[in-house]
């Protein structure tokens, strides 16, 4: 996985599957990175947050 996106909701998981498809590897959540694991090490090299 090259990256990982934080609080995708329903309609963004959909729009960005459909724009990272055949670009890289990703996966996503609905959860905050704060609510996603305390004490893991990021799921991938680049990570997306909402600010």
């Amino acid at each position: 996985m090259q990256v990982f996106f934080f609080e995708a909701f329903a309609e963004e998981d959909v729009a960005l599957r459909h724009f990272c498809r055949g670009r890289f590897a990703a996966d996503y959540s609905w959860c905050s990175i704060q609510e996603w694991g305390s004490s893991q090490r990021p799921p991938a090299p680049i990570i997306s947050i909402r600010t």
